[in-house]
């Protein structure tokens, strides 16, 4: 288990590929370079089914044809990932139960994972269960808030530190986990979002890429995303399941760890994010 990156670079028409790319690709662990014409009826489909097949058929038509009409260069990157539980959910019994989304009670299915030793971490804003995978560099952690329909305020206040901190500071306690099964798309287009994050020269032309190209500018960027949480696992790229886990045995009382609004979400390598989002239901 493990996540897999790849990376192409496409060059409109058959010129040679450059100098300044083949270093960059170099420089920056590109899987590829080559050239394609963007105008073509395939070129669309190409792209698309290199990103369908880099992510196992999770994310696919990640461009269109109109959306090529003006490019000169594409930079794609994907990744995949696929991570079993070190502890799996199995299904004694099986049901919904209720999620609040926008306020309002809707009915969701379920993991839970009974009087079992999580990872577990709490401050004034945020409580945070890290569940392990077999594979010990990749683990997924849920942040969530400690006020109800607090997410959006609590969020304004994360940064880098208080996710290291919360991280950094969780010990192995007795849980009883309850997180909704997630399956989540999002396509974004980063012309909209980039700016508002503070990134405001890149598709302004005012952005320095003389490292890639001559004379480079970038009109726009899409970021096209899908994480499945289930009994098995994660995949990034209809039953309540609930069972026992055998433990060594403690008079601890367990935490109740029951995720029924909104929460943060973040996949991590070695306590460094790897992907993260939010479930809203």
């Amino acid at each position: 288990m493990a996540a897999n990156c790849v990376a192409v670079i496409y060059v409109l028409g058959m010129e040679p590929i450059n100098l300044k790319i083949k270093e960059y690709k170099i420089k920056n662990n590109y899987t590829g370079a080559e050239n394609l014409d963007f105008k073509s009826d395939d070129a669309a489909k190409k792209i698309n089914n290199y990103v369908k097949s880099a992510t196992g058929s999770k994310i696919k038509n990640i461009v269109s044809k109109s959306s090529l009409k003006n490019a000169t260069a594409l930079l794609v990157n994907s990744m995949s990932f696929t991570g079993v539980w070190e502890k799996i959910f199995g299904g004694f019994h099986t049901y919904e139960n209720s999620f609040y989304k926008d306020g309002e009670r809707v009915q969701r299915n379920f993991l839970h994972a009974y009087h079992a030793y999580q990872t577990y971490a709490w401050d004034y804003r945020f409580s945070v269960v890290i569940l392990n995978y077999k594979n010990p560099e990749y683990r997924f952690a849920i942040f969530y808030p400690r006020q109800k329909y607090g997410l959006k305020k609590v969020l304004e206040k994360m940064d880098a530190a208080r996710f290291q901190k919360l991280l950094g500071a969780a010990k192995r306690r007795l849980v009883n986990t309850y997180i909704p099964k997630i399956d989540v798309k999002t396509k974004v287009l980063l012309k909209d979002i980039l700016p508002k994050l503070g990134i405001t020269d890149l598709f302004d032309g005012s952005a320095d890429l003389s490292e890639i190209a001559d004379e480079l500018k970038i009109t726009n960027g899409v970021h096209k995303a899908r994480i499945q949480i289930n009994e098995e696992g994660t995949v990034a790229a209809p039953k309540f399941s609930s069972v026992r886990i055998p433990n060594e045995e403690s008079d601890e009382d367990p935490v109740d760890y029951y995720t029924k609004c909104p929460f943060l979400f973040a996949l991590v390598r070695e306590n460094h994010p790897v992907l993260m989002g939010v479930y809203h239901g």
